[in-house]
């Protein structure tokens, strides 16, 4: 230490009496939080564009978060399976009930669906070319211009009552590499043909593989399969995964190529659309690949890159899968997120197969089923009937209620232990 300074000490008597709560409480003060003083009709508003995800984290914050995030929880009843015995009768398999009835309908058009959306379904009868909408709720018919072209899918942008409908029908050449547009909409008095060539190498050497089996099986001769609408645009896909996109608007048609999957190189190319399935989702497109009862494979498509990349979920909706037309919903019971609904009918015609996606299983017991039966009938997945909304909490709770049970019977029968009840 430096000569001349000196060091000086302060010793200051200890007081306990000055961390006495008074004390405490005047000088330490927790500020408030500004994110709980939001308006309960702003916090609603909020709370309603979030997911089921999201919503559920966010009603962890406080006790009023909670309340609003149930207030806005959006619970529907499940879609039911829809599909047609051998009498022309249209069968339905309510999930929620898990009760199957066969109701007639004898002013319903002939032939066989090859869509469904917003309650109403398109029939096709090959013989007579007859295309015709058709509401089984109320019964009612619209009949649309006869086409005698022989088409592999078809779709539709809205309900036929609305201006926005747009009818697309795809048909692809059998001896090049092309694809002809067919559209229809409200006023039009015939069909509009387009014919598109594309010749880019990948997609047409997926036309080469599946014609290699149109001797032995003609309607697997085309190369796009099931049609899945995302914003009034049509988009098809292949075996493969590549994308086949038509806007009605600019009449356009356009075919990109995706990366190849793995898991269907040893895929049955003769019935692949039977084991392969796309549905949109928030704007995204998810595919589902089952390999009988072995693990499915669910990918989500990079629109970027165009590459389809395994996800372990959809994000807690549910995937309903169909050869017609599938779809996803997030508005549905807990018991049934991250699960895929396939179109068979097991159990005495009370359940559809169910896969889940968490414990990456069927619920079924495989002992005497080695292998998967996808219905060859029309089978749709769509809201038939009218039912009454539900909006008070016990009418939510009753169903969630009913679904579970039904979950847990099936969960008892293929596992043989028991479901854990989750309110």
């Amino acid at each position: 230490m430096p000569s001349g300074v000196k060091l000086l000490v302060f010793q200051r008597s200890f007081d306990p009496r000055s961390l006495s709560c008074s004390n405490v409480s005047k000088r330490i003060r927790i500020p408030r939080k500004q994110e709980l003083d939001l308006p309960s009709d702003v916090l609603e508003q909020i709370l309603s564009l979030l997911s089921s995800k999201d919503r559920a984290r966010a009603s962890l914050v406080s006790r009023k978060w909670r309340d609003i995030a149930y207030s806005v929880k959006r619970i529907h009843r499940p879609p039911k399976f829809v599909y047609f015995d051998f009498n022309g009768n249209i069968g339905i398999c309510d999930l929620a009930s898990c009760r199957s009835s066969s109701i007639p309908h004898p002013n319903r058009p002939g032939g066989n669906v090859c869509y469904a959306k917003d309650g109403w379904m398109l029939f096709h009868e090959s013989d007579t070319g007859a295309m015709t909408f058709y509401n089984p709720h109320s019964a009612n018919r619209i009949e649309l211009p006869k086409i005698d072209l022989k088409f592999c899918k078809a779709a539709f942008s809205a309900p036929p009552t609305s201006t926005n409908c747009v009818v697309f029908l795809l048909h692809s050449c059998n001896t090049e590499a092309c694809v002809n547009a067919v559209t229809w909409c409200p006023g039009d008095t015939a069909w509009t043909l387009s014919k598109y060539e594309y010749d880019h190498p990948s997609i047409s050497s997926t036309w080469k593989i599946i014609g290699d089996y149109s001797e032995e099986n003609p309607s697997c001769s085309s190369c796009w399969k099931s049609i899945v609408v995302r914003y009034g645009i049509f988009y098809s896909f292949n075996m493969f995964g590549d994308i086949g996109v038509f806007d009605p608007v600019r009449r356009t048609w356009g075919a990109r190529s995706c990366k190849r999957l793995k898991s269907i190189q040893h895929m049955n190319k003769l019935r692949w659309e039977y084991f392969i399935f796309m549905a949109e989702y928030k704007g995204d497109f998810f595919l589902v690949h089952i390999r009988g009862y072995r693990p499915a494979n669910v990918y989500k498509l990079d629109e970027v890159s165009y590459r389809w990349y395994k996800v372990k979920d959809v994000g807690g909706a549910t995937f309903f899968s169909s050869t017609i037309t599938s779809l996803i919903r997030d508005d549905l019971p807990h018991v049934m997120k991250n699960c895929v609904y396939f179109p068979e009918i097991v159990d005495a015609e009370r359940h559809c197969l169910v896969y889940s996606m968490k414990l990456k299983k069927f619920y079924r017991n495989l002992e005497h089923r080695p292998y998967l039966i996808i219905r060859k009938f029309p089978d749709i997945w769509m809201d038939i009937s009218k039912d009454p909304e539900m909006k008070e909490r016990d009418d939510i709770l009753k169903m969630n209620r009913k679904v579970w049970l039904s979950f847990a019977r099936m969960h008892h029968k293929a596992f043989g232990t028991k479901l854990a009840l989750r309110d």
